[in-house]
């Protein structure tokens, strides 16, 4: 006779100084040792709103580092990440967004999903990202 799998215990966590979280969500979740950011967008610790693409993706990357941080998971934890563009253009040889993932990634390279998106929560928004880390519990 064999034992049912055990459940992991579930943990909410909101980075410090970070904007609160809509009342049925969470900024992060952490269930066992795997760790799982909601969407994070380019919204600063003032509640602004950056105008360019990217300067909205260097405070998304920002935004996520805190969300790791919080669950105490680090970049290097990361096995998936999923952004959303809007406005992406694919004939480009060089997207613009590829040089602060590389710098906010530090060699570390996770699975990745872009996908290119008509708009995001509010129409100012043009860039969103989520990560899943699994870290040692």
């Amino acid at each position: 006779m064999s034992l049912p799998p055990s459940t992991p215990s579930i943990e909410t966590f909101h980075p410090a100084g970070y904007p609160a979280a809509p009342p049925n969500m969470s900024h992060v979740v952490r269930a066992g040792n795997m760790v799982y950011t909601s969407g994070q967008i380019a919204l600063d610790l003032n509640g602004c709103i950056p105008s360019g693409f990217e300067d909205q993706v260097t405070v998304a990357l920002e935004n996520l580092g805190r969300c790791l941080e919080a669950a105490e998971a680090k970049v290097s934890d990361i096995v998936h990440i999923r952004y959303y563009i809007v406005d992406f253009d694919p004939t480009l040889t060089t997207q613009p967004h590829n040089k602060y993932l590389l710098k906010f990634l530090n060699g570390h390279r996770p699975c990745c999903t872009l996908v290119p998106v008509p708009y995001l929560a509010k129409s100012e928004f043009k860039f969103e990202i989520e990560a899943v880390a699994a870290i040692s519990v």
